[in-house]
This record gives C-alpha cells, structure tokens and sequence, in this order.
C-alpha cells in the first residue's frame, strides 16, 4: 500500500511540473500532426470476475508504448498500443497430469502466485481542441493478450509437492478498454499524457485452475512522454 501510495504522488507531482511547463509554452503553432507516440507508466488496480472465491489479485504496476495516426483533420484518430502489466495475489490450485496424478490445494489454502500480463489494443481516440496544446481526449478499443501465472507452492499447501507439479501457466486472452484524459504540450514536438484506462479481458482455460478462465477488470492511473513526428 505504501509503495502505490508514494509512487500515485510520485506521478502526480510529475503531472504537475509538466503541466507547469505547459503554461509557460502557452500554446503551439501547429496544426494537425501525421502521427505521435508515447511512452509511460502507471498502477494498476484488479477486481476478479472468474474464478468467483479463493482467487485475488493484488495492485500491480503497467508500463506502455503507445502510436496514433490521425484520420484527416476530423480530431479522430487510430491507436495502437502495447503494455506489460504484473501482480501478485493468492489462488486455488488444481491440476491433473495427463498421468492422471492430481495436485490441488489442501482446504482452507490457497498458493501465493506472480502474473504477467501482455496486452496489445488497437483503438478510435477522439480529441477536443485537437490543434491546441491542451486536448482532452477519450478513446476505447480492442484488446489481444496473453497472461501467465507463476506458482509458488510451499510445504503442506498441495495434497501432493512432490516436484512435478506444474508451476508456471500461460494462455491467451481478448477483452476491451476505455480510456480518458489530457494531452499538454510543453514544446512543438514533446508532450506529456496523464490518463485513467479501464479494461476488462477473459483467458482461455487455465489447467492448473481446474480449467477454470481468468476474467478480470483493471483500472489504471497512467502518466506518459509524447514526441509528434
């Protein structure tokens, strides 16, 4: 907690001194730029639609790329974006070699776990006052991920530990996103980005979890550095 808590100040305190530097440019003499890019971070917080008991996920951190093209000079414009979020949490365990030798949880237990989660959206973003240096802006779109779980079972939480069971799992997942926030320029090419993306994805079955899906919803406080081109 501690640790979120310093890093959404250290964010806003960035926010702030870019914001700061806006003020100063006072305003850009462009119009309508081809295409621009970002880079950033941000903490991300979990609610678990699926599996519905004995599984939870922690607050975790995200960072992301992100590009976008305008369409014409309408303040529309197509993204694309990658990010890379982890977590921890706690979950039931169950899984069943092709053997048939079962490994679960021991009742009242649950395994502590580490997830990594990669996702890959492409999106519509619209833009207010989209030839200012200050553009609110919301966007939704798409997403492609892939999400694996690292296992870390310790002595007397498995019905079975007799080092084959199985640690690590990875699947693919499709879900979607909404997102919402500002543009400021500081310069006529840099810029920061501070934004409040919610997304929710579904995995396929994971093995391990008595084929059970992961379905999550994410909300993420981002910051991020922009150049156009």
């Amino acid at each position: 907690m501690n640790a979120r808590l310093t890093l959404i100040v250290g964010l806003l305190l960035l926010s702030q001194g870019a914001f700061s530097q806006a003020q100063r440019f006072g305003g850009t003499s462009l119009g309508f730029r081809g295409m621009s890019g970002y880079m950033g971070f941000g903490v991300a917080e979990f609610t678990v639609l699926n599996p519905t008991s004995e599984f939870r996920m922690d607050s975790g951190t995200q960072v992301y790329l992100a590009g976008e093209k305008e369409i014409g000079q309408t303040g529309f414009f197509i993204t694309f974006n990658f990010s890379f979020m982890q977590s921890k949490g706690q979950s039931f365990y169950d899984y069943t070699t092709l053997g048939g030798t079962n490994y679960q949880t021991n009742p009242g237990t649950q395994i502590e776990f580490s997830s990594d989660h990669l996702h890959m959206g492409m999106g519509l973003k619209f833009k207010l006052f989209p030839t200012s240096f200050f553009r609110p802006y919301g966007e939704g779109g798409g997403l492609f991920s892939y999400h694996t779980m690292n296992y870390k079972p310790r002595q007397g939480q498995l019905t079975n530990l007799d080092g084959q069971q199985k640690n690590e799992d990875g699947l693919v997942g499709f879900g979607h996103y909404l997102e919402a926030g500002v543009e400021v320029d500081f310069s006529e090419a840099w810029g920061v980005r501070v934004g409040a993306r919610y997304l929710i994805t579904e995995t396929r079955a994971f093995e391990t979890l008595a084929n059970e899906k992961v379905k999550f919803e994410a909300r993420i406080f981002q910051f991020g550095i922009g150049r156009k081109f």
